[in-house]
């Protein structure tokens, strides 16, 4: 039997379009496409892996997959286009699907009114179009850019098929070597329930020349976090010795402090506030991986540290950095936008791809708009089957996802944000 997997790579960066955006066309493999991913990374966070390969790279490691296919979702203008690409034929063909904010308005009213009615009409503009090429293909890439991040592919898909997605943050993923079998004993960290306000130094998180929204931001520190901890901690304690537990909260939770935990850790777990300053300031410029992080202890108080080693403000640039290769999974589970509409902005993409850089084989992003409770309960499954049956995170995850759907009685993605809160990166 054919077994259907679904890749989905949350895009980093934008796709550089050449064909005719009026209709299905083709054009031939160039390499444009992948010489724009590796300079996005580089802009956004310093550097860039397998930054000599090419689209021809891409193409041959998608034929390593057998029957494959590679779909990737983007903007083109107001509207939204499927750009696609076979394993059997090397050629791009772009297929027209509509005006992207109409589908993400659809998909919010969906989720706010569980309207199925608007769901189907979503699914019908974004999903049935690219039957033909999906049809029969034993591996399907799918890339998400742009407003297309805030819907999750589970909803559009089957439930059979849901099983059988993944995450990457860049088509050069594919290039990446399958990681080896962990072993030894798990060493868990978590960092959580903060003190954002620094004790040693007055200052702002952001410098006052970003923009108005940057200039007046604070973190502040959620009535549920010390609760969250707790939950984690007796989670953890069921199947982790006590010695190979480490939760950071407070002020012990500073930079510093973070850093040399985080060496030779198996899984991590931020609970503190995650920051995409593209949503705050769409029109700045954020070089080396200053575009998101987390906030730590203090880091209210960045711009008046004496070093960014020690501000409170862990960077993407500088988590891309950490020594991580050990790291199995590591979840950010307090991702709060600061715009009024909730996207998932490009800097959450970003910070997903240096957590990959740095080693990690998973990462797992809060989506923004789940509750606390689904989150919560979502996360106590995760790490019961993740821990005790000591899978991989993403088959984890995958297990975790289908039984949360099948307590909940789902059966047409009808409450996805309740039985999929997380978004999944990895292989």
């Amino acid at each position: 039997m054919r077994v259907l997997i679904l890749v989905l790579v949350l895009a980093v960066f934008p796709l550089a379009a050449s064909a005719d955006e009026t209709g299905r066309t083709g054009g031939a493999l160039a390499g444009r496409f992948h010489s724009r991913s590796v300079d996005r990374d580089i802009t956004l966070l310093g550097w860039a892996p397998h930054a000599d390969a090419g689209d021809a790279d891409i193409l041959a490691a998608l034929r390593e997959s057998g029957s494959a296919v590679l779909v990737r979702y983007g903007p083109s203008g107001p509207d939204v286009q499927a750009r696609v690409l076979t394993s059997d034929g090397g050629e791009w063909i772009t297929v027209p699907l509509g005006d992207v904010e109409v589908l993400v308005s659809r998909f919010r009213l969906h989720t706010r009114n569980r309207n199925p009615e608007s769901l189907a009409r979503v699914r019908e503009m974004l999903w049935d179009p690219l039957a033909s090429y999906l049809e029969g293909r034993d591996t399907i890439y799918l890339i998400l850019d742009g407003g297309m991040r805030s819907i999750p592919p589970q909803a559009l898909a089957t439930p059979e098929q849901r099983g059988h997605i993944r995450l990457l943050t860049t088509e050069r993923d594919l290039l990446d070597p399958s990681p080896a079998p962990l072993e030894g004993l798990p060493r868990l960290v978590a960092v959580g329930d903060l003190l954002y306000d620094s004790l040693l130094h007055e200052g702002t998180p952001f410098p006052q020349h970003l923009c108005p929204a940057a200039r007046d931001l604070r973190f502040r520190t959620r009535s549920a976090a010390a609760g969250e901890m707790e939950a984690l901690r007796v989670a953890w304690g069921a199947y982790v010795p006590d010695g190979e537990r480490r939760l950071l909260t407070g002020t012990i939770a500073t930079e510093t402090a973070v850093r040399e935990a985080l060496e030779g850790a198996r899984y991590v777990h931020v609970s503190s506030r995650g920051y995409a300053l593209d949503d705050l300031c769409p029109e700045g410029r954020f070089p080396d991986g200053t575009i998101a992080g987390v906030a730590l202890t203090g880091a209210n108080g960045a711009t008046g540290a004496e070093s960014a080693a020690a501000d409170g403000l862990l960077s993407a640039g500088e988590i891309a950095r950490l020594p991580l290769a050990g790291v199995e999974c590591a979840v950010v589970a307090d991702l709060t936008p600061q715009s009024e509409d909730n996207r998932i902005p490009e800097g959450w993409s970003v910070l997903a791809r240096a957590f990959r850089l740095a080693g990690a084989r998973a990462v797992l992003l809060r989506n923004p708009e789940s509750s606390d409770a689904d989150a919560g309960a979502w996360l106590q499954v995760f790490y019961r089957i993740m821990l005790s049956d000591r899978k991989p995170a993403v088959e984890a995850a995958i297990e975790t996802s289908r039984l949360r759907a099948e307590e909940l009685g789902e059966d047409g993605g009808e409450s996805v944000l309740r039985w999929q809160p997380f978004l999944v990166v990895g292989r």
